[in-house]
């Protein structure tokens, strides 16, 4: 009975846990708080040239930004921010719950020899996005000024980048530009 019990109290806080994201945010930035009447534009690195993902992850950022008052221009004209993004899987692990000997039963009642342990695994699937803005004149200098650093990490149970990808960005631009150093929990509503 004990064992059935733990077994559908499993099945109802993973079902919460698949209701929500929650994402580990840092920010660093000195930007003023939206909203922020400025130009961006992002820029690939040389492995994302071409990159179908990073396009798709690219316009997510790009419509945060829009949603706070930036204003996005074309690579070949100058933005007051150079935005760079990286993101990706980060590992998996898993995670064993041992619920311990059978509560009925004459196994319970038998030595160590034949006890067998009840438990059940699941995996967890880490995630990150990282946005990086410089300075666009600075950048166009070849030199670095960061304005904001901020990066978002979850682990869920979904395997697929492309699926949780979209709560990363908007838990990295809520409450945007955010304390400079600070590090928050942010807890994202799944539909």
């Amino acid at each position: 009975m004990k064992r059935a019990l733990a077994g559908l109290l499993l099945v109802l806080l993973l079902g919460a846990c698949q209701q929500r994201v929650i994402a580990t945010v840092t920010r660093f930035t000195t930007l003023p708080p939206p909203p922020i009447n400025r130009t961006f534009t992002i820029i690939p690195d040389q492995y994302q040239v071409g990159n179908l993902e990073f396009q798709q992850t690219a316009a997510r950022v790009a419509t945060a930004l829009a949603s706070l008052g930036f204003r996005a221009v074309p690579q070949d004209q100058p933005a007051d921010y150079a935005v760079f993004i990286r993101f990706g899987p980060a590992g998996a692990r898993t995670e064993i719950i041992d619920y311990g000997p059978p509560m009925i039963g004459p196994y319970w009642r038998r030595p160590y020899p034949y006890y067998y342990p009840q438990y059940s695994s699941y995996t967890l699937y880490a995630a990150f996005l990282e946005v990086d803005m410089l300075d666009g004149a600075a950048w166009r200098r070849h030199e670095t000024k960061m304005a904001f650093q901020g990066r978002a990490v979850t682990e869920t149970g979904i395997r697929e980048f492309n699926v949780v990808i979209p709560y990363l960005v908007q838990g990295l631009f809520d409450h945007f530009p955010g304390i400079n150093g600070e590090t928050v929990h942010v807890v994202i509503p799944v539909p």
